[in-house]
Parts: structure tokens; C-alpha cells; sequence
């Protein structure tokens, strides 16, 4: 360890209060001292990296580059410091974590061992139920060994094998996982004391919890560098309330700290002269949830709050006012939109972004499920075909797909076999489809004309039960085979890109193998981001399928053979995809940031929106853990197994807490009031912001969209908002001067 090395400094700030900006000084500082020293920037996502080194170039506009700093998640530290002390590692992908989990649990289940979950070992839901709270122990760095020491009932038990033969077969085979990768990192670090001693600052910023391990990393990397600071949120007074995950973080800092033996300073930020905020909205942020309730003052026109009946027209309202900003001259980087409910709007918002014409303008930031998307929806339906014995009404809307190109099963040739169907009853099945079409031959197009023109000629029905029927064997899998196999029967029926990029493999679909050629559909000319959705789409899934493959060869073996059942691939496959996401492709910069409520914290922004605070949606209802109730889980920490409730793990008060605090300029909330025709109540963070305002009332009266109401012309953000505001206008005894103004 250097004789120069300083005791950690530990900042402590309210959320939205300067504590980035003071990092960032400190940062400048220490590059103009040691231009050549390395400074590290530990932050908790990719975005809020990205954020960080943009506010970094504009704090002196004349430098385009700061060297040698480095901006690190926690995930990326680890990979460094392994790379820094010659440790390769193996990282397994999530497709083979979970194939992992389910070989472990399938092999425990054949001998006999598992008592509980004996008979739900192999379902997909399990395999990721069991496989999340093996992370969650790694994250407390609870080995196995101990779990199992402390295992009081069979439950305990059966979870405590599952993870040590997981574990044990990581090691066997020289892999690691995710946070696997930490416990190695942290072990390389304790054992060579040398490492990481060349780091002149070790800066940490925008965290509000660290696991054991990221604590513990974070305390050993503070005693090696020549300086190191943390920053951290508190909510002096609230530490058991809002501020409770805040408290959580420090205390666990302080233990890990004083077991590494390394010195903590903790001091409060003086950052007064920093908060740039409204002073609306620092009230707000000082006065939240406090009790007695503080005065109430007016919000002075940095407070919107927004009710309409439903989530769709919640979000109209949200876009028509994101629009009038952009026009009013706001920059779109000066504008998020945070969203905590994101299935309930992501179908409005991906809908109504169009019609206000706002799509190319939002930078939708939330990794969307890959099943979701209509590409991978409309290759699952393909692939069921088979399973279903080719049932009419799924048969027809596979060949009616755009993501389906079958020559000699197009157009005509479906509307004849509609037809033919519906004529002859078909209802599904492989022989019901053959007879049918032989049979339309023979029978007459008009049934009161006996001898005029046949349903089908000869011709047509001998071209159709020939494609038809190949259609019906090339999409039937092999009913066994392995996962390479399986892997590469469907990529010679998805077909290869007709663009495909130089630096690929060469295509591999043979002449004589029929495909279905999605990619060359995918690549059809659409709607703008129709394209690039679903080539990212393709390409994720392709990543799912290489992993398919590499889980094999890892694991080729532990299950006693290496085929498996089209039932058990497709299964897999399924829970692989459902369990992947894809983000979006293209960048923030330049446009409005919508995204989820956990990934908007630490990212500071003139114009703040917060959707859906009502009951259920923001905070959300706290999931039921289908492994342990918090009472199981509060005895298992007594026992030195530290395990979260629900409740402590979801805490969206401390994250609401968190977004308002980062809104500079305006804040708007929106909630919907109408929920299956029932009145939908609002939620007591909505309650808790309208208490501290003497004009909430007014606020919410003014903006506030009635069921079935016309937008006024002055709101009009559309084409169909203005002809129907024009329209309703009109129809008045007397036109308004605004209705008059936009129909000129």
C-alpha cells in the first residue's frame, strides 16, 4: 500500500443537491494536479456514465478529451481488475446460466434429493426463481457452505443444494458467472496487495445501495489509490423512512470499510450554493413526506399535475405537453419522461408517439422484451404450427404474415386455400388439409352449378398440396436431436440476410433448403425504426441461439445425453427469450429521454415528468417472493443470511424521492383516475406532493382532461386533435377566437 494513501472521503448530500457536480470538480481537480494519473469513475449504469463524461466536456467547453479516466460500472470494474492481474475468466451468458440451473435441478431431481420443488425442478419459471436468488446470495457473498450451515426447514435445504451444486460445477468446469466474477475480483484484490496502486483517484458517484461484495471492492480500491471519494444521498431526519435505502448504503459502507481496515471520513457536503433548483421545487424535495407538514407555498409555475381518465389519454396529455416545450425552444436533452408502470404504457407510448409525431424525437430507453417484438411474436407462432397439428385459423395467419415469404404460398394461392377451408370445413390437421384440397378438385366453385368451374382446377390443386405439404415438413422439427442441430435447422428456415455484412460468416442456407426468409422480409421497406426494431431483434435472438449452442459444449455430458426433445429445446428456448431484452439501438443525445424510473436516478434535467401515480402503478403493488415470505426471510437474516423483504427491495418512496429531487426547472406528474369504469384512487405520493402546494387544486383543475372531452384548439398537438377541435368549435353557437384561428 502507498505511503501517500488518504482515508476515503464519504460525501453525504440530499438527492438533486450537487453532489455529481462536486464529484466532477474534484475530477477536474485531480486531472489538471496528475494529467497523467489514472483516474477511475465507478458509476452505476452505462447511462449515467454517459451523462456523467457529457456534463464533464461541458464544464470546460474547450477540452473535447479528458485522459486517462475511466468510466466503470461495477460489472466492468471486475472485468478490469481481473485483466489487470492476468486472471482470465470464462463469464457465463444468461441463456447458459439458466440451462445451467436446470441441468443442476433436473440432476437432483432424478436422484432423489430435492423434497420441495421435486416436481416443479424444470420449469422455466423455477429455473429463473432459483437462479435470481442464487445471485442474490452471491451479491451478500453467502457461499453455499454457509447457506447450508444455517438450512432450518426442508425448503432451506433443497435451495441450499441447488446452489452448491451449481456452484461446484462453475468451478469444475473453470467458469464463472456474473457475480461470480465479483467474488474473484474481490479475492484477487485481497491477495495481490499491489494491484490497483497506480490509481491516483477512485471516484464513486450516483449510488443509492451496494451489495456486500460492492462494498467491500469499493473499501479495498479506496485504500489503494491516491484519493478516493464516494458520494451519497441522505435525507437528514427521514434515514427510517424515504431515506431508509440511503441509511442501508452508509451503514453497509461503514461495516465493510472497518473490515477491511480501511478509514472512513464521513462528512456532509456543503452544497447550498450548488442547488440550482426552483424554489418550488427545493421545497418540495425538503418538505416531502415530513411531518408536522410544512408550510404550503405556491408553486409558482414550476409545479404541472395532470389527471385524465385512462393510461392512453394520460399519455396524449404528456406528449402534447413534451411538444409545446420543444416548440417553446426547450432542448430535447433537457427533458425526461419516467415511467415505473412500463407494461401498462408502453403500448400508448409507442402508439402515440407517432401521432403527435414525436417518434423520431424520443429516445425511448427501456429494454423491451424480446418476445415482445412482432418479428420473434410471428416465429413462435411458425414454430407452434406443427404442435397444433396446423390449425386453421394460426395456419392462415402464419401465411398472412409480412414476416413470411413463401413462394407458391402467396396471395391467390392463400385466398384459394381460405376458400377450399371454408367450403370443406377444414378445421386443421396434416391429412384434413390433403384431402381437402384433392377433394376441391371435384367440388363445384357455385353449389347450385353442378357442372360449372371446380373449386380448384387440377392444376391448382396439385400446386397446392405440393407446397403446402413441403410447407408442413419443413417447418415439423426432427423430434430429437442436439442443440447445435436444433441451432441450425432454424437458422436455414429463418433464411440468411440478403445484406449480409462482409465481415460475417458465409450464408449457409443450401440452394435446396426452402426457408421462409424472414431476414429478407424484416429488411422490406416500413414505417421509419419498423426496420431497425426487428433487425435488432433478429440480432438479439441470434445472440440466444449462439448460446444455445455454447451452453452445450460447457454442459455437454452433465445430463446424460446431449439430444434433446423438440419439447424440451423449444421450452428452453422460449424461457431464454422471454427472459432477454433488446435495447434500443440508437442514442440519447439530441433527443427526449423516456425511460423506466430506476434508470432515470442520477440524471439531473430541467423538465421532469413522472407518469402514473396512482394506486398500483407508482408506487407499485410489493410482489409476492414466490420463494420466502419476508417473516422466512427476516429469520435467515437473524441467522447471518442478510436477505431483503419485498417491501425493502422494491422502497419506491426513496425512488420517487430520488426522481422529483432531479427535476431543475418544472416538474409535471400525470396519473389516470378511471379504471374499469371505477373511479382509480391516487397514490399517497401524489397526496404527498399536493399537501405542500396551496395551488394544487387549481393546477390539477387546469389541466385536467374530462372523460370523452375534445381537446381545446389551443392544445391541439395533431392533425385529428385539430380538425376535431375545429369541428367542435364550430358547432358551438359561437366560435372562439382560438377555434377561428386555427381553422384559418
Amino acid at each position: 500500500m502507498p505511503d501517500f494513501q488518504s482515508p476515503t472521503q464519504l460525501q453525504l448530500a440530499p438527492a438533486g443537491a450537487g453532489k455529481t457536480e462536486y464529484a466532477l470538480k474534484r475530477l477536474v481537480e485531480a486531472s489538471i494536479r496528475h494529467p497523467f494519473g489514472k483516474k477511475w469513475v465507478l458509476l452505476p449504469t452505462e447511462r449515467q456514465a454517459h451523462a456523467f463524461r457529457r456534463r464533464l466536456l461541458d464544464m470546460d467547453p474547450s477540452r473535447h478529451t479528458f485522459f486517462n479516466v475511466e468510466f466503470l460500472t461495477f460489472y466492468s470494474l471486475y472485468s478490469r481488475l481481473l485483466d489487470a492481474a492476468g486472471r482470465p475468466h470464462r463469464c457465463l451468458d444468461e441463456a447458459a446460466r439458466f440451462r445451467l440451473v436446470r441441468l443442476v435441478a433436473q440432476a437432483l431431481a432424478r436422484e432423489g434429493e430435492l423434497n420441495v420443488f421435486a416436481g416443479i425442478a424444470t420449469t422455466p419459471g423455477f429455473v429463473r426463481v432459483v437462479a435470481d436468488f442464487i445471485y442474490e446470495l452471491k451479491q451478500n457473498l453467502i457461499e453455499p457452505e454457509t447457506f447450508l450451515a444455517q438450512a432450518q426447514t426442508v425448503k432451506d435445504h433443497d435451495l441450499g443444494l441447488l446452489y452448491a451444486r451449481y456452484q461446484a460445477l462453475l468451478g469444475a468446469r473453470d467458469l464463472v458467472d456474473r457475480e461470480g466474477m465479483g467474488w474473484l475480483a474481490l479475492d484477487t484484490l485481497r491477495n495481490m496487495p499491489a494491484l490497483a496502486t497506480d490509481v491516483d483517484l477512485f471516484l464513486v458517484d450516483g449510488f443509492d445501495q451496494f451489495s456486500v461484495v460492492q462494498a467491500r471492492i469499493t473499501a479495498l480500491l479506496g485504500g489503494r489509490a491516491r484519493e478516493s471519494v464516494i458520494t451519497l444521498t441522505t435525507v437528514p431526519g427521514q434515514e427510517q423512512v424515504i431515506g431508509r435505502r440511503f441509511q442501508r448504503a452508509l451503514e453497509r459502507l461503514e461495516a465493510m470499510h472497518a473490515l477491511e481496515g480501511q478509514p472512513l471520513e464521513v462528512e456532509e457536503l456543503d452544497v447550498a450554493a450548488q442547488d440550482r433548483r426552483h424554489p418550488a421545487l427545493r421545497h418540495l424535495v425538503d418538505s416531502l413526506f415530513r411531518s408536522p407538514v410544512a408550510v404550503r407555498r405556491s408553486s409558482d409555475g414550476a409545479l404541472k399535475l395532470i389527471e385524465a381518465p385512462e393510461p392512453a389519454e394520460e399519455i396524449a396529455a404528456i406528449f402534447r405537453h413534451v411538444k409545446r416545450l420543444l416548440l417553446e425552444g426547450v432542448h430535447p436533452n433537457e427533458i425526461v419522461i419516467a415511467v415505473r408502470d412500463w407494461a401498462t404504457y408502453a403500448p400508448h407510448i409507442h402508439s402515440l408517439a407517432h401521432t403527435y409525431g414525436l417518434a423520431h424525437v424520443l429516445a425511448v430507453q427501456h429494454g423491451e422484451p424480446l418476445r415482445d417484438n412482432p418479428a420473434i411474436a410471428a416465429l413462435f407462432d411458425l414454430l407452434d404450427l406443427h404442435a397444433i397439428d396446423f390449425r386453421r385459423r394460426e395456419l392462415l395467419d402464419v401465411l398472412r404474415s409480412p414476416y413470411i415469404e413463401l413462394p407458391g404460398l402467396d396471395g391467390e394461392w392463400i385466398q384459394a386455400l381460405d376458400r377450399v377451408s371454408r367450403r370443406l370445413v377444414v378445421t386443421g390437421g396434416r391429412v384434413a388439409w390433403r384431402n381437402a384440397i384433392r377433394a376441391a378438385a371435384s367440388v363445384p366453385l357455385d353449389p347450385e352449378d353442378e357442372d360449372g368451374e371446380r373449386l380448384l382446377s387440377a392444376h391448382a390443386a396439385e400446386h397446392l398440396e405440393h407446397h403446402l405439404l413441403r410447407f408442413f415438413d419443413r417447418v415439423t422439427p426432427p423430434e430429437s436431436a442436439s442443440a447445435r442441430a436444433y441451432v441450425r435447422w432454424l437458422e436455414l428456415l429463418i433464411g440468411d440476410d440478403p445484406e449480409n455484412n462482409p465481415d460475417e460468416p458465409e450464408p449457409i442456407v443450401a440452394p435446396d433448403v426452402p426457408s421462409v426468409n424472414m431476414i429478407g422480409r424484416l429488411r422490406t421497406p416500413a414505417r421509419p425504426g419498423i426496420v431497425e426494431r426487428d433487425l435488432t431483434a433478429f440480432a438479439r435472438f441470434k445472440d440466444v441461439l449462439r448460446a444455445f449452442v455454447t451452453s452445450q459444449t460447457l454442459f455437454s455430458g452433465l445430463d446424460g445425453e446431449e439430444t434433446l426433445r423438440w419439447d424440451e429445446f423449444i421450452a428452453e428456448l422460449k424461457a431464454a427469450v422471454a427472459a432477454t431484452t433488446v435495447d434500443p439501438p440508437r442514442s440519447r443525445e439530441g433527443r427526449v429521454l423516456l425511460t423506466y424510473t430506476t434508470d432515470a436516478r442520477g440524471l439531473p434535467h430541467r423538465h421532469v415528468i413522472i407518469v402514473g401515480l396512482s394506486e398500483g402503478l407508482f408506487p407499485a403493488r410489493v410482489p409476492e417472493d414466490p420463494l420466502y415470505l419476508d417473516s422466512e426471510r427476516r429469520r435467515l437474516s437473524e441467522a447471518g443470511i442478510p436477505l431483503l423483504t419485498a417491501a425493502e427491495r422494491v422502497d419506491d418512496d426513496g425512488l420517487f424521492y430520488e426522481l422529483v429531487s432531479l427535476a431543475q426547472e418544472t416538474l409535471t406528474l400525470s396519473r389516470p383516475t378511471i379504471k374499469n369504469g371505477a373511479p382509480w384512487p391516487e397514490s399517497h405520493l401524489w397526496r404527498g406532493v399536493m399537501r405542500l402546494f396551496g395551488d394544487a387544486i387549481e393546477l390539477i383543475e387546469r389541466d385536467r382532461v374530462a372523460l370523452g372531452a375534445v381537446t381545446p384548439p389551443d392544445q391541439a398537438a395533431s392533425a385529428s386533435e385539430a380538425a376535431l377541435a375545429v369541428a367542435d368549435g364550430l358547432n358551438a353557437s359561437r366560435a372562439d377566437a382560438a377555434t377561428v384561428a386555427l381553422y384559418n
